[in-house]
């Protein structure tokens, strides 16, 4: 990509706009020759103070949001910007050729609950036989490969680059966790969300966000979005949890159609006759497309939740619900999210990753 391409982002301080750039970095110690490094002003760093060392790794061309601290090479193009983390995402997708418009991505959001709806969503898609990406907190799913995980949603350069991968692996989907963290700094900008699902909103984060409003509406940018400047075909849809009440304030914000799902008959995919114990939760899903009996190997109420969600993104993507009921029966859970722990004790011992009142209390039940 030539320099010239990224003018539209900001103004060029100075060098040749016909410089090529071949990668883009954030991090001056993972800089590779040919990349663009963005310089990005963080909460306990800046990167403008590594301007010099990623020249030294072989950047070609540098992008700024403050003046610059250091001389620079005159032959060395400097883009300044008015927000280089929007900047950076705006790079990424045009350097990997925006995969998410080559995808069907499916986003969740909420307070508890990300981590296992993703992957029993993933589980719904795979029990059909489609290739499924997944992007979060315990695992990166690219085709055959596990990546690490550095946080819930990666900056947005690590998540174009994991979303080509996904392409280049012939994945027809991407679920991904979708952090109020990764909204407010702009690590999705850029993917186009086909699915928003939304599980829950309590007390999290107030050390980021100003208050529970600026929490809650931060979130709701997800559904904002929602095929706003769609380019690819098929469903848009919002699943959201019609027993929280944050979820009013979602579906104003959304222009394309709303799914809801819970524990009461005014929702559209219901749980009836709901049983909890310890070796799983059973109950009765009640959908537009008919009702199947499930038992989880999941516990906890908050878990029926969770499988609800997914079976209402099975749905909207067109699953059955006899592919829906294999797969929910069969997923055995995620590491740490109320997983058993046995060692032929008399009694049950759970690992929990729980890290918030509301989900200390739901798992405590």
């Amino acid at each position: 990509m030539l320099v010239r391409e990224l003018l539209d982002l900001g103004v060029l301080l100075q060098g040749d706009p016909e410089v090529v750039v071949t990668g883009v970095a954030y991090d001056s110690r993972r800089t590779r020759p040919g990349d663009l490094f963005v310089a990005i002003r963080g909460f306990r760093d800046n990167g403008h103070r590594y301007l010099e060392e990623a020249l030294q790794n072989g950047a070609r061309a540098l992008m700024v949001e403050e003046p610059l601290p250091v001389p620079v090479p005159p032959a060395v193009p400097v883009l300044r910007v008015p927000s280089a983390r929007q900047a950076l995402a705006d790079v990424a997708c045009r350097l990997h050729g925006h995969p998410s418009r080559r995808l069907r991505v499916i986003g969740v959001t909420g307070t508890n609950g990300k981590t296992t709806t993703t992957h029993l969503i993933r589980s719904i898609l795979m029990e059909r036989g489609d290739r499924v990406g997944l992007v979060g907190t315990v695992h990166n799913y690219i085709g055959d490969d596990i990546l690490p995980v550095e946080h819930t949603t990666p900056e947005s350069a690590d998540l174009q680059h994991y979303l080509a991968r996904m392409v280049a692996a012939g994945s027809r989907y991407a679920v991904m966790e979708v952090s109020s963290h990764a909204l407010a700094l702009h690590r999705v900008r850029g993917v186009e969300f086909d699915v928003g699902v939304f599980t829950n909103l309590t007390q999290d984060h107030l050390d980021f966000h100003r208050d529970m409003d600026d929490y809650r509406e931060t979130k709701g940018r997800l559904f904002a979005s929602l095929g706003v400047g769609a380019t690819k075909p098929g469903p848009r849809a919002a699943v959201l949890n019609a027993d929280d009440p944050a979820s009013a304030r979602y579906r104003e914000l959304c222009q394309v159609p709303v799914v809801t799902y819970g524990l009461r008959p005014g929702a559209d995919l219901w749980a009836r006759d709901v049983e909890v114990r310890r070796e799983g939760a059973a109950f009765t899903l009640v959908s537009p497309q008919g009702e199947i009996p499930l038992r989880l190997r999941l516990t906890g109420l908050f878990n029926v939740y969770n499988a609800l969600a997914a079976a209402a993104v099975g749905l909207v993507e067109g699953v059955d619900l006899a592919t829906i009921r294999r797969a929910l029966e069969r997923t055995q859970g995620v590491a740490g999210r109320l997983e058993p722990v046995g060692g032929g004790q008399p009694f049950g011992v759970f690992g929990v990753y729980a890290h918030t009142p509301d989900g200390l209390e739901k798992v405590l039940r």
